[in-house]
Formats: C-alpha cells, structure tokens, sequence
C-alpha cells in the first residue's frame, strides 16, 4: 500500500539532499523507492504475515518460489511473522548506508513510537566505516526541514539512550558477562518495542552455518537468536544486504524491496561483471591451480597494459577469494613464487600474522603500495571500500558453491571507479574450467542478473562440411652423418668466447634457432622457439641438453648438465663487460652454434642456420594438419540480452526462418521478453503487466525469410557491423546461387593463424559460402578505414592458407577424402559489394580482386 503522497513528500527536503531530485537525469532514484517502500510497510502494516497474507490473496506467487503448501502451514515455519521486519536487496557499491540512514531518520520522526536506533554490523571494519559516512551525513543534515537528528554512539560507551543511533558489531551482544548486562540494560523488560533494530549485511542473521564462522567462533548464530528474543520485544526491524540468501541458494522470505544487479549496471551505478572460465579441466588439481594463477596474473597484466595505453593512472588489483584460512596462506607463497616477488601479494584474513598486513590492505588503491594481488577468504572483506578491484578469482568450488558465496565475492569488485570510462568500469570474474561448471555458471548468472544469455545454436537444415588446416610448429632438426669425429664441447667453448660481444640491453625481438643437414640415418629433433633477444638460462640449458647431449659424438659434455651453464659459455671475462646478466645474446649463441658446426668439418655439408625472421618462421617452421569442419558441430553462440537489446532495438533486423527454427518456443525468446519488460518496466511504470507490450517489441527484432532464401544452418543470423549487415542483406538476395552458407562464429568454428608483431594471432573469417557449383568462399569483411599492416597480414595469411587448401585439397594421397571443389579467400569492405556479388557470386568470376584486397597489397608492398 502507498501512504499519502503527503506523508512522504513532509521528508522531500531529506531525500533530495541523500539520494538525489526526482527521477530524471537522476540514476540514484532507486534509492528513493527503497526507502518508500520501507516507509510504506513500517507505517501501514502491523507485521510481517499481514503484508505476506495480502501478497499471496493478490495472486502472488510466494509460497511456490518457496516450495511450500499454500496456506497456513508456510506462515507458521516463519519465526519473525510477528514483527515489522524487512529486508533491503542492493547491490554493492550502490549507496547502501545512505539509504540505511535515510531509513533510519525518516522512521525515527514519522513513527512517535521509536525512540532508539540500533545498527548491528558483522565486522569492525563495517562499523568503522558506516560510522564515518554516517557522521558526515548526518552534520550536512543539519537544520534541514527541523528534522530531528539522533546522536551517533556505541554501546560500548553506555546503554542505548533515547534519541541516539548506536552502531555496534554483532560482537557486542555475544553471550559475556558485558553482553549480557548491555542488552538487559538497553533492552530487557521489553523496551526493545521502542528500538527500530537496523542490521546490515544481514544475509549473516540467516546463515549461521560453518561458511559464516569466524576467528573460530560461532556466535554469529545468535544474532536472529537476540532479534527474535521475546524479553526484548523488538518490533522494528530493517535488514539491508547485497547477498539475499538463506540455505546456500534460497532467496530471503521477507524482502519487500530489489535494486537488481542487471538494473544497477545497467544504470552506470556499479561495475559491469563478467564472468570467464579458462584452462584445461583435464589437468590434476595441483596443475590447475597453478594454470589458474597464472592466467589470472595474465588478465591482471592485460587490464594494467590497457590502463597505460589509455593513460588511465589509477592501480588496478585482484583478489583471490579462499574457502579457508591455511589454503589462503598456501595460495600467497604461490602467487609470490609465480610472480617472483613477494612484495606483490599480501593475505588478508582474521589470522593474526595477517592482519600485521592491515596497513597495506588500507592503502592498496594509492599507487605507492606495491600489493597487486589480495588473498583472503568468503566473508572477510565484507564491507572493504576499496573501487580498483578488476580481477576476481574464485579457487576452487568449494569458494564458490552457493549463491551466498558468490554474492559476495561479486560484492567485493563492484564499487565503480568515477570517472573512469564505462568500458573499463568492469570486474573480471575468472573461474578454471575444472571448478567453473554448469552449476556454479546458472548460479553465477542468477546470482550476478548482469543479463539473461541468450543462446542461439544451429537447426538440422543446410549443413556442410569444410577443410580446414590448423598451423602446427615442425621441430628444429640437428642431422649428422653416421660417421664424425669426436667434438670437445668445453674446447669449442673456450676457442669461441674471443668472438663473443659484450652483452648490452636491446629491444627484444623474436628468435628462432634452427639446425640443419643432409638426410642421414641419424636424425635427432627437438622444438625450439625464442621469444626474446637474450635467451634466459633455462632456454639456454634447453637447447644444450636438448641437442648437444643427444649426440653421442660429443665428449668431455658440461659436468653440471647446465646448472652453470651461461656462466661457462661467457666466462668471467665477457660476465663483467655484460650489462645483461644471466642470459645469452642471440649474437653470441650464434657464433657458438656455427662453432659447433664447424667442428663436423668432415661431415656433408652440415651447416646451422639461425632464423629471426618472422616470415622465415612461418615459412619454414610449421606445417599444416588437415580436418574437415562439419556446421554440425559449431559451438552455440552466446550473447546476454542486454547487449541483444541495446544493439538490436533500431531499424536493422536479425533473421531466422520460421520454418527451421520456432523462435517463440526457444528460452532464448523467453529471455528477451522478460528483459524488455523490465527495460519498459522504468519507461511505462503505470503499466502493471507489460509482457504483451514486451513480446511486441521483441518481435520487431527479427525478420523473417522463407525457406528457400534462408539457406544457413544458424537458428538465427545475427550481424555485428554495419558492413556485415550490408553483406547479408546481399547474401538473402543471392540465395539461388548459392548451395548454403553460413556467418561464422567470433572464436571456435573456423579460425585462420597469421603472424604479427613479433607472435601468431588468430582471426576467425566472417563467412563461409558454398556455391552451387561446389567452389567455396572464405570472406573476411572490413571497413573503407581499415587499411592498415595488421589487416595486410592478415590478407597475405589468407592468400597462403588459401592455396595450401586447394594444394590439400587436390592431394590424392590425403587419407580424409576432400570437398570436391576449389577455394577462394577475399578481403572485402562495403565499396566492394556490388561488383563482388556481380562478378564472383553471380559470374563465378574467382579470379576478381577486390580493391580493398588489392589495396592491402599495395600496403604490404609498401611496408616491407
């Protein structure tokens, strides 16, 4: 029920200075309705069961989310049916204490009764912080609208006094002798009735299990236990938490107020959330743990990178979220010998060897603090303010089974960075694949309500099959005739070490170190890429041990199997000229590799070769490996409904055949209304029920296409870009040429390998067509823009993958039997389009060269 418009509005004065003017322009006018509806319900209900009661007379649906009987038998399970008690769900970094203390004002002057207020928090750092935020607020509003202000106390310095707000820690009120006394003086003989009790992070009063004990204790359990005391006779009670759950994953049966974390991103008040899992599940647990630090380590440095590259001078740090202390410890020593630094990670829980971080842990946002990693545990951060938190990381499942657990481990990156762009104002939660399984994913995407994802597959119709080659590295050859003389290593060594140049720092560039001979009986082979200018240790000792050792003609081999190996190829002489310690210059590794060589002097023609040139590389050190890819088998393509809406909502269509696919039964549909309903929810809030409005406006979002013009095996086609969509609307309008087709997926389908900036890249063709004729198009668009080195080598890639696909394709001896027909690859913008579709779709005129693709070549020529 609402209260007179009056009543509320008597408090406007308080609300525009705390959560903002009305609703435009304003994107905290949540905090308004939260606290209306706390107001409404305190004002206009005598308890708990009444407003349940009106609800489930109204149509609502409570007692079946609950799974229980409809009636009496639910109502009489609740032990706080009796009390005026609620529970506020906002997410966090969303303005929380201001509307707790907005709350707490406003009950304080409108209901005569409450003459106290008491705020319970579950940790010593929440109440440090509330209070300071409560302080400040509190004396900006002085003197607004004569509205009384309670003075701010603690029990711990006298019983709770009429017209004051005490904020304490569940602590206080543990079963001591001080407790004891505390609470029967404040409290006891039922003068509780007169106290409105406001708890925050109150998810803890439902979850006094084992996950929410700590230091040891378990008194967290007694906190409903005081709530819920007859003697004290609390009547008032206002929880506020961002993690609603009871039972692991069983939303708060008295939550009469959401803020969801889909509208909180949405709206621009909290970080954006993505959710990745990573790494190989079929590794031991060890493994994994050890390839899931080192791909977090790697997300961290990317962010840090982007940050630099945009000139953003803020410091972003992640946070590795433990289900135990000892883990927590053992996943620091971790961390820092991954990172070889120990100055880098810190732990961070209620040990007490951990809280001597506490100083480091307060300061981890200034740029002075050196911390980039925090280890700690599920609950212990709670109510930590810290905004640079871009990188999250759940170890295990066991840190991440529940709804509980993940709300708030969420809770503890969200807080937005102001000012930062909206596209960096984003939290990476990154799971292994071994601990991110489907469970803990529809947890996840409950829990977070970024946005429904959507999933769109293939149909049984218009399926194909393709070569494909996938790139595979050959190994490095060192081959020697049967017969050679004896080589002293140590020799060859001491001789070479006058030709050596002193070692000085350089940019570092790409190595590759390749021996070659003659076909002979003897072949020894190992795999060896340097991705530096200097050669660490490790690499170094690798190729000695890989290549030297393995020949037996070589005597007197280095005793220590290169323990000090850099330090024996250098000498004490070249070690202090050098400037670059502990490595091995591509330089000098040369002049010792063709010093070996030298030694064979009678063997044919042996010779080595190093190879630092990139195109050299690709040349001559992979090989293609022959598959065949079936449209049967492409992955499903995921996208949240979010980003569908925002991108789809104009005058461009996806489409979909209505004759393959039944888009009003699939749950992606089903996703998309519910979404929109809220999105018109904010836009038409005078409309009770919207989902009709909102299957109309969902429905304009695709086009329709018969059967014979939708010649694709893609339950919907989707564009990406304006060029793409251009590009279809042509395919739709040239289906009689074609047998099928179908618009590749971003990652997973169909990928082609180029080499750029010194390491392999992967880009993924737009479309693959299949002509009546049994040719075969493989296409990449861009824009007219778009002429540049990158895209140059990636048209050249695509020329050499192209040709080795028909050289594949036209081998007799190859066991898989090939797709009849030729390939032809074409690098495309939108200029291209009418004279491409006339002259290759139409005419099978293969060999018309587009003027983006002529053009890329021109580049390539010119930027040799």
């Amino acid at each position: 029920k609402k209260a007179e418009e009056k009543l509320f509005e008597r408090y406007s004065g308080l609300l525009d200075t705390v959560c903002g003017e009305e609703k435009e322009n304003n994107k905290y006018f949540f905090q308004r309705e939260a606290v209306r509806s706390v107001f409404d319900y305190m004002t206009q209900y005598r308890n708990l069961e009444e407003l349940i009661r009106e609800h489930v007379k109204e149509g609502g649906d409570y007692n079946a989310y609950y799974k229980q009987e409809l009636g009496n038998a639910y109502l009489q399970e609740l032990a706080d049916k009796d009390k005026k008690i609620a529970t506020i769900d906002l997410p966090t970094g969303s303005g929380k204490s201001f509307v707790m203390l907005t709350v707490a004002i406003m009950l304080y002057n409108e209901i005569e009764e409450i003459k106290r207020i008491q705020v319970i928090v579950p940790s010593k750092t929440i109440r440090s912080q509330l209070h300071e935020k409560f302080e400040d607020l509190i004396s900006r509003l002085e003197g607004i609208q004569d509205l009384k202000l309670p003075g701010l106390t603690s029990l711990y310095e006298s019983k709770l006094a009429p017209d004051t707000l005490a904020l304490d820690n569940i602590h206080h009120f543990y079963d001591t002798q001080n407790a004891r006394n505390v609470k029967e003086d404040s409290f006891g003989g039922g003068r509780g009735k007169d106290t409105l009790i406001i708890n925050d992070e109150a998810h803890h009063i439902y979850n006094a299990e084992k996950s929410m004990v700590t230091s040891g204790k378990t008194d967290l359990r007694n906190w409903l236990k005081f709530l819920l005391t007859e003697e004290y006779n609390f009547k008032y009670i206002v929880n506020f938490t961002a993690t609603p759950f009871e039972a692991q994953k069983v939303y708060l049966h008295n939550v009469i107020y959401r803020y969801g974390l889909s509208e909180a991103i949405t709206d621009g008040v909290v970080k954006k959330v993505h959710y990745l899992v990573q790494g190989d599940a079929s590794l031991k647990e060890i493994d994994v743990e050890t390839q899931q630090l080192k791909l977090a380590i790697d997300q961290l440095k990317k962010i840090k990178g982007e940050f630099s590259r945009r000139r953003v001078t803020i410091k972003p740090f992640g946070v590795v979220v433990c289900d135990s202390i000892n883990k927590a410890d053992a996943v620091t020593q971790r961390m820092q010998e991954l990172l070889e630094r120990n100055d880098k990670v810190i732990a961070y829980t209620s040990k007490a060897e951990h809280l001597k971080n506490e100083d480091l842990f307060k300061t981890i946002d200034q740029t002075d603090n050196p911390i980039e990693w925090v280890v700690s545990v599920s609950m212990l951060t709670e109510g930590w303010d810290a905004k640079n938190v871009f990188v999250l990381v759940p170890h295990e499942d066991r840190a991440f089974h529940s709804k509980l657990l993940i709300s708030q481990m969420v809770g503890r990156g969200l807080r937005r960075v102001e000012g930062l762009d909206d596209d960096l104002n984003r939290v990476l939660i990154l799971n292994h694949r071994a601990w991110g399984d489907t469970e803990i994913e529809m947890l996840i995407n409950e829990v977070v309500d970024v946005s429904p994802r959507l999933e769109f597959g293939t149909t049984d119709q218009y399926h194909f099959e393709v070569n494909h080659l996938q790139k595979e590295y050959k190994n490095f050859e060192l081959r020697l005739p049967e017969r050679v003389k004896n080589v002293d290593f140590n020799k060859i060594v001491k001789k070479t070490q006058r030709y050596f140049e002193p070692q000085q720092r350089t940019k570092r560039a790409e190595l590759v170190v390749r021996a070659i001979g003659e076909e002979t009986e003897q072949t020894i082979t190992a795999e060896h890429s340097f991705d530096a200018t200097y050669l660490k240790r490790s690499q170094v000792i690798s190729w000695y041990e890989d290549t030297l050792l393995s020949i037996s003609n070589i005597s007197a081999r280095f005793d220590s199997k290169g323990e000090n190996l850099i330090a024996h190829i250098l000498g004490p002489a070249m070690i202090k000229k050098s400037k670059v310690k502990d490595r091995l210059s591509r330089y000098n590794l040369e002049v010792l590799v063709k010093a070996v060589a030298d030694a064979f002097s009678d063997s044919r023609e042996l010779r080595t070769s190093l190879n630092t040139n990139a195109k050299e590389k690709q040349a001559s050190l992979f090989e293609y490996k022959a598959q065949n890819k079936d449209t049967k088998n492409m992955p499903a393509e995921y996208i949240d409904a979010l980003t569908f809406l925002g991108k789809y909502l104009n005058n461009k269509k996806v489409w979909y055949s209505p004759d393959t696919f039944v888009l009003e039964e699939s749950r992606s549909y089903d996703r998309l209304v519910k979404q929109r309903a809220l999105q018109l929810s904010k836009e038409l809030p005078e409309i009770d029920d919207l989902r009709d409005i909102a299957r109309q406006s969902v429905q304009t979002l695709f086009a329709k296409k018969k059967a014979d013009e939708y010649k694709t095996p893609l339950e919907v086609v989707r564009w990406d870009s304006t060029p793409e969509y251009a590009f279809i609307e042509r395919l739709f309008r040239h289906t009689s040429d074609m047998r099928t087709w179908v618009k590749s997926r971003t990652q997973g389908f169909y990928t082609i390998t180029y080499f750029f900036e010194d390491r392999d890249r992967h880009f993924n063709p737009d479309f693959v067509i299949c002509l009546k004729d049994g040719n075969t198009l493989i296409i990449e668009i861009k824009t007219g823009q778009d002429v540049s080195k990158e895209n140059a080598y990636k048209m050249k890639a695509l020329e050499d993958y192209i040709n080795a696909l028909n050289a594949f394709a036209e081998n007799k001896k190859s066991k898989k039997k090939p797709q009849k027909g030729r390939y032809f690859g074409y690098m495309l913008r939108p200029e291209d389009y009418p004279e491409f579709f006339a002259e290759v779709i139409a005419e099978r005129n293969y060999s018309h060269e587009p003027e983006f693709h002529r053009e890329l070549k021109r580049f390539l020529q010119d930027h040799r």
